[in-house]
This record gives structure tokens, sequence and C-alpha cells, in this order.
């Protein structure tokens, strides 16, 4: 059996990565969400510059596919 004190202790440092973990979850979802949106302005940026340098319709949304398949 595991001592009082000892639990207490584990239960503790148990609490704390999870806290830990969470935090970490929460960074990780606000950083890809950051990033998608970096690409989605890319994106949307590199469109309108093909289609005023004349690149076709298909080309440019093959462009964009590119550009945000590099988010996903």
């Amino acid at each position: 059996e595991v001592d009082p004190k000892e639990r207490v202790a584990l239960l503790s440092k148990v609490a704390k990565n999870v806290a830990t973990l969470s935090r970490a979850s929460v960074n990780l979802k606000k950083f890809q969400s950051e990033v998608r949106a970096r690409a989605q302005q890319a994106a949307s940026n590199a469109e309108k510059i093909a289609r005023k340098g004349g690149l076709s319709s298909d080309a440019v949304q093959a462009l964009r596919r590119e550009i945000l398949g590099i988010a996903t």
C-alpha cells in the first residue's frame, strides 16, 4: 500500500502535469489557427497577383490549393 503522503505528492505532480499538457494543447490549437489564417491570407494575395498577371483560372486555383495545402 502507498503511504498517504506519497499519494498526495503523486497526485499533486499528476495535477501539475495535466495542467501543463492542457496549456500546451491550447497553445498548439492557437498556433495552428494562426498558421491557417496566414495561409488563407497568403493564398488570397497570391490569387490576386496571379489573376492580375494573367494566369488562367485553373492555374490560380491550383496555386491556391498548393498554398493552403501547406497549412493542413
